[in-house]
């Protein structure tokens, strides 16, 4: 947390270049998730290193992103903007999302997903 926190203090005044670092940090990170959950990778070596969790879950791809979304909503006053009916529909496609993702790893026994 005190890495994220550093971060997005060196950030916080570069919203666009912080956006920006945010969405590729947090897809770079889910990316070495499921590489090492569907071990993806033939040589063992490889696929060791990256299930150590350690290399996805950190304050650089997992801490970081979530910090600074959380600033800029706050800083932004952008969820105020938004209408009820807007963020409700947000909210279904994001348990959508979710339900697809769990249901995926649920009927593909082949792959461990975890």
């Amino acid at each position: 947390m005190i890495g994220a926190g550093i971060l997005t203090f060196i950030f916080r005044d570069k919203v666009k270049l912080g956006i920006i670092m945010t969405f590729t940090l947090f897809i770079i990170g889910v990316l070495i998730q499921y590489l090492a959950s569907y071990h993806v990778f033939s040589k063992p070596i490889l696929d060791k290193f990256v299930n150590y969790t350690f290399i996805h879950r950190n304050f650089l791809f997992l801490g970081f992103p979530f910090f600074y979304i959380g600033y800029f909503i706050k800083n932004s006053k952008s969820l105020v903007k938004l209408s009820l009916p807007v963020l409700i529909s947000i909210s279904i496609l994001g348990l959508g999302l979710l339900l697809g993702e769990s249901w995926y790893n649920y009927n593909n026994p082949q792959e461990n997903g975890g």
